[in-house]
Parts: structure tokens; sequence; C-alpha cells
């Protein structure tokens, strides 16, 4: 969750970090495409590289189309008041119960806050990204496959973050496919 104290320097930075990352997850996959799908891979090939492509890099796409389509559906009345209210309770509440589910078993296994109200901070905070968070994430994924896509400029320069650049999005790794055991 992103410090509101920290103004807008902090949303800019954090919104270049998300696209970048998401840049680098798309010039990565389609470096290695050869890969996915691949059963000669095993499980990255199988399992890892296209649970990347699905919930990690498109996912985005889905999440925002939802996003503008869902309100447009209700204005037109093709979705009524009553349904699409359910629909967002449960949309929202689902992301909000898996992400506290997960936020509890942390707690649960490894006891990083120590005290009750830091947890209850922690917890609001798994609720409060359901609305709003979430969708400004999907967002900046967005932007970070669309640079990859239309190969827009380099990376920001990064303090320690000096090799970066990798190669343009379309353009295979070198050294071929590497087999993976």
């Amino acid at each position: 969750m992103m410090s509101i104290s920290g103004g807008f320097g902090v949303y800019r930075r954090l919104a270049q970090q998300r696209a970048q990352w998401s840049r680098s997850l798309a010039e990565t996959l389609w470096a290695h495409k050869a890969m996915i799908f691949n059963a000669g891979y095993r499980k990255v090939g199988l399992l890892v590289l296209p649970f990347y492509l699905v919930f990690e890099l498109i996912s985005a796409v889905v999440e925002l189309l939802a996003v503008a389509v869902f309100p447009a559906g209700l204005a037109l009345g093709v979705i009524s008041p009553e349904v699409a209210l359910v629909l967002v309770a449960c949309g929202l509440g689902y992301g909000a119960f898996l992400t506290l589910v997960s936020v509890i078993a942390e707690e649960l296994a490894y006891h990083r806050y120590p005290s009750l109200r830091d947890f209850a901070l922690l917890v609001y905070a798994a609720v409060a990204e359901c609305a709003g968070y979430r969708q400004l994430h999907a967002w900046w994924r967005l932007r970070g496959l669309a640079a990859a896509v239309l190969r827009r400029g380099a990376w920001a320069a990064e303090p320690g973050a000096e090799g970066q650049g990798g190669p343009a999005f379309g353009v295979p790794a070198r050294g071929g496919h590497v087999q993976v055991r």
C-alpha cells in the first residue's frame, strides 16, 4: 500500500515501478515464448510461464475491460442495478476475503506484527486495497504491457539498476533455449 505522506513523488515512482515490472514480464515471456506450454520444459513450461502469462500479464487487460464494460452495461440497461450491486459486493468481497485470509495465515505462521493495532491496520489495508488500489495497479500494469508491445523507450534509470535494458520486445534472447530439468 502506498504512503500518503510521500505525496505524488511516491505515487509516481510506484506507478513507474509497477509499469516497468509489467514491461519486463512481457519482454521476458516474449523472449521465451517457445517455452510456454512446452512439455519439454516440464513444470516451468507447463505451469510457471503460463501462470505468469495469464494471471500476471493478461489479467490487467481483463480487469480493466471489466471496469469499463460493467458500468456501460449498467448504463445501457443490460445489467439491472440489483444484479450490479450483488456483482460488485461479491467481486470486492471475494478479493478482500482472499487477501484477508493470506494476511491471517502469514500472521499465524510468522507473527510479524507486534501489536494488535499493527495487525488491525494491515487487515484494514487488505480490505481497502480492493476498491481503488487494485484497479490502479491494473492500469499501471497495462501501461507496462503497452510499453513493451509498442517498444517505447528504455527503462528509467534507477539507483543501482544498471544493466536492466535487456532485449527489446520481440527480440529473442541470445543463446537459444536452455533445457530446464
